[in-house]
C-alpha cells in the first residue's frame, strides 16, 4: 500500500505528509493575516487618538486653524 492510500482502522484515508504540510501552511498564512490586520487596526486607532489629543491640546492653547482670522 502506498503512503497516499493508507487507511485507519475504521477505513478512513489518512492524509499524506504533503497534504498535512499544505493544510499547516494555509492555517499559518490565515493566522498571520489576522494578526497583521489586528496590528494595523491598533496602529490606526492609536494614531487617530494621538491626532485628536494633539488637536485638543493645540486648541486649548490658542491654536485653532479652523477659524478664518
Amino acid at each position: 500500500m502506498s503512503d497516499n492510500n493508507k487507511t485507519t482502522g475504521s477505513g478512513d484515508r489518512r492524509l499524506s505528509d504533503e497534504e498535512l504540510q499544505s493544510i499547516k501552511k494555509q492555517l499559518l498564512d490565515s493566522i498571520y493575516a489576522d494578526i497583521g490586520k489586528n496590528v494595523v487596526r491598533k496602529i490606526l486607532w492609536v494614531g487617530g487618538a494621538i491626532i485628536l489629543a494633539l488637536y485638543a491640546w493645540l486648541k486649548a492653547h490658542g491654536f485653532d486653524w479652523t477659524t478664518n482670522a
